[in-house]
């Protein structure tokens, strides 16, 4: 009887589903119209690995930001020549995401905790100020074995601030660096609330002249 039990208890221990002690997103915060902020996503304590796959979903307000760009975290392994051997990808309702190596050697090992995954979110130039959640959901885990399981999420808040109008480089303070970060923009098309100083919904030579102008103390905005 104690032998049969200690098969079945090894059997149970070697059919355990694979999990971590969380799956976290970081929080960070920009202002309207700011591109490509990073937001981290970090696993804590793999435990039942190595894993293979790893997927979940990103929920967030879509009126307010907007992943654009997924890549590869700093502590996923590489191989000898330090070149990355894990795959990410975004799915087309710039929410669904993916990660896979197809090299069993290089999977995430028993204790690995680290950044998996680097989400780049657009915030949109019409964002009102808040907080909004970032939550991650549908995670879903393979084993080299192909055992499935999930990891608890902790989610994350993404700050839109206020911003002060005319400063561009996000120093606090408006100078003739702002002005020529906002002749910049109006150059290449792009827009920025903050660079948009008399609210006509685009960034022009204007706009930069009236940041220049704020610099000199000859208007207040």
């Amino acid at each position: 009887m104690f032998v049969l039990l200690t098969i079945l208890a090894l059997s149970s221990l070697a059919c355990a589903d694979p999990a971590a002690d969380s799956l976290s997103v970081s929080s960070e915060s920009e202002c309207p119209g700011a591109t490509c902020v990073p937001v981290l996503v970090n696993i804590t304590n793999v435990m039942e690995g190595p894993l293979q796959v790893i997927g979940f979903d990103v929920i967030y307000d879509h009126n307010a930001i907007e992943l654009v760009m997924v890549d590869i975290g700093s502590d996923l392994p590489k191989d000898v020549l330090d070149n990355p051997v894990w795959n990410v990808t975004l799915g087309g309702n710039k929410e669904s995401i993916a990660l896979i190596t197809s090299n069993q050697s290089y999977a995430l090992a028993d204790g690995l905790t680290g950044n998996i995954a680097k989400l780049y979110f657009n915030v949109k130039a019409t964002a009102n100020p808040g907080d909004y959640p970032i939550e991650l959901s549908n995670i879903d885990i393979s084993s080299t074995g192909i055992v499935r399981g999930t990891i608890p999420a902790i989610n994350g808040t993404f700050t839109i601030t206020g911003g002060i109008t005319g400063d561009l480089n996000g120093d606090g303070v408006v100078t003739s660096a702002d002005a020529v970060i906002a002749l910049q923009m109006a150059v290449r098309g792009e827009y920025d609330a903050l660079a948009d100083v008399n609210d006509d919904g685009s960034v022009t030579a204007l706009d930069a002249l009236m940041v220049m102008q704020v610099a000199a103390d000859r208007i207040t905005i």
